[in-house]
């Protein structure tokens, strides 16, 4: 089974994915953010973000994360340039690891521009209110949520308004309706 956590960043996919893990035993965490970092330090992205981007992101001869960071979000050309040469190797990524495991939580903001509607079993949406958003997150990081869709379709909806007791309450109930799809699905 395949789960996707997802919503803005600052939301708190990677919380409830945490908390998810927790009451789904032998469940294994994906971040799809995480494979992206990794993939820089490969010798075929490095050349092709290079050629987009320039060689003013890199320091020591390493991608600069922050300078490309600022380089990709300065408009939706060059995030969509970015996105074109290290999503398809993220998404492989996911695959090969999800091929790997009964149970994949995947923790992704990117899940429109990654496409993970056609993998995802089940869809958790984490959604938070901006007033708690800009408290979690700095000023940088929060200006990218414009970038960010929201799937138009999820199984589940978790608010992530009140305190992370309130959210374990409901991450739980998650848990144990996403167990019983599996359990009818035959899948446990």
């Amino acid at each position: 089974m395949i789960i996707t956590v997802t919503g803005k960043v600052g939301n708190g996919k990677s919380t409830v994915s945490k908390m998810l893990k927790e009451y789904l035993p032998g469940s294994h965490p994906i971040r799809p953010d995480i494979i992206g970092i990794r993939l820089l330090s490969s010798a075929k992205v490095k050349r092709k973000i290079l050629n987009a981007f320039g060689k003013s992101i890199l320091q020591n001869n390493i991608i600069n994360r922050k300078k490309l960071a600022q380089k990709a979000f300065a408009n939706k050309e060059s995030l969509i340039r970015l996105n074109s040469i290290s999503h398809p190797l993220m998404i492989r990524k996911i695959m090969a690891i999800t091929r790997k495991n009964k149970i994949s939580i995947i923790d992704a903001a990117l899940f429109n521009e990654l496409k993970l509607d056609k993998i995802s079993d089940v869809v958790v949406l984490v959604k938070a209110r901006d007033i708690h958003v800009k408290k979690r997150v700095p000023d940088a990081i929060y200006s990218r949520r414009r970038f960010q869709a929201e799937p138009k379709k999820a199984d589940f909806i978790i608010w992530n308004n009140d305190t992370v007791r309130a959210l374990g309450t409901k991450v739980k109930k998650v848990a144990m309706q996403i167990k019983k799809l599996m359990e009818n699905a035959g899948k446990k």
